[in-house]
């Protein structure tokens, strides 16, 4: 076990937040928004404004996004392409943050995990991007279920 890891040698597994700690993913996120407005004869928006409306959720990004005259349907349709079209993209742009790599490298050995909530069971982009997340990596696209949070973290 490396220096990192001896730090933390109690700790049994590790879990990150992956967008916006572990990877820098909002600019396709922003396209993928974008190109659902498009999709939907609305104009684009800022990408700057579009980060501001990250945070809550796919469901929430697109409704913010389509403004508050959408109807619940148009705000529907707009989340299903947008999904479609982020599934296909959420690579383009997204980068992991300076310094993550050789972090995770440094805690090698221990148990690592980045859930990510999704709204469909599409391949979450962790392991697609090549990063270093292996032991508790769960991939069906829900939180974490409480017994093997209480397994890793018992």
């Amino acid at each position: 076990m490396n220096t990192g890891a001896k730090k933390i040698s109690g700790v049994r597994a590790l879990i990150f937040d992956l967008d916006g700690t572990l990877i820098d993913s909002k600019l396709d996120l922003a396209l993928s928004v974008n190109a659902a407005l498009a999709e939907m004869g609305r104009p684009s928006l800022p990408h700057e404004q579009i980060f501001g409306y990250v945070g809550e959720g796919a469901p929430m990004l697109l409704q913010r996004a389509m403004g508050e005259g959408a109807s619940g349907d148009e705000c529907r349709r707009a989340l299903e392409f947008f999904l479609a079209y982020y599934r296909a993209h959420m690579l383009d742009n997204t980068v992991t943050y300076p310094g993550v790599r050789e972090g995770l490298e440094q805690l090698a050995g221990l148990s690592m995990a980045a859930p990510r909530r999704r709204t469909t069971s599409s391949e979450p982009a962790g392991p697609r991007a090549g990063m270093l997340i292996h032991g508790l990596t769960h991939s069906n696209g829900k939180s974490m279920p409480p017994s093997l949070c209480r397994n890793a973290c018992n």
